[in-house]
């Protein structure tokens, strides 16, 4: 259809018969410059685009909803304040429980280092916490403990004035 022609028409505004590749020589990028560079891009053209129509489309569904809401209730107020609840509900219910995810995956793994670890400390409390065993969990090849004892214990003693190390 006509979008289509549309689209291919920008696609091909910025194609030239040189490629977008960034030449080394001072002189050759000063006298070569080049603001449109980045739109020869097929791909920076395709992300670009895709964000011009994400914005288009983010923009007609809040006005959708506004639309709808004020239909509803009559009140210009009360349709904004929903709208922008509507926005931000998503956001507000899910960076919470996706934090939490995140934070379990790396708990998990420490966890099972841990339980790999913890017959190397025969005395050690139980329960005992991943993070107290770090040195055995060094010594069992875990580069994530190596990286948190690094971290907590070499990097403060090298930064010390003190001949410590």
């Amino acid at each position: 259809g006509p979008h289509f022609f549309m689209l291919k028409k920008i696609l091909d505004l910025f194609d030239r018969d040189r490629p977008a590749s960034a030449a080394t020589d001072e002189e050759t990028l000063h006298d070569t410059h080049d603001p449109y560079l980045a739109l020869r891009s097929r791909d920076f053209r395709l992300w670009s685009m895709g964000g011009f129509f994400a914005a288009i489309g983010q923009h007609m569904f809040a006005t959708a909803i506004g639309w709808e809401l004020y239909e509803k209730t009559h009140n210009v107020w009360t349709a904004v304040g929903l709208v922008g609840l509507i926005e931000a509900a998503p956001v507000i219910f899910l960076v919470l429980p996706a934090g939490h995810l995140a934070d379990a995956a790396r708990s998990a793994r420490a966890a099972l280092a841990g339980l790999v670890a913890a017959p190397a400390w025969a005395e050690a409390p139980r329960p005992v916490q991943a993070d107290d065993l770090l040195p055995e969990r060094v010594l069992v090849g875990d580069v994530t403990a190596r990286r948190a004892l690094v971290a907590q214990a070499y990097v403060p003693l090298a930064a010390s004035t003190g001949s410590l190390l």
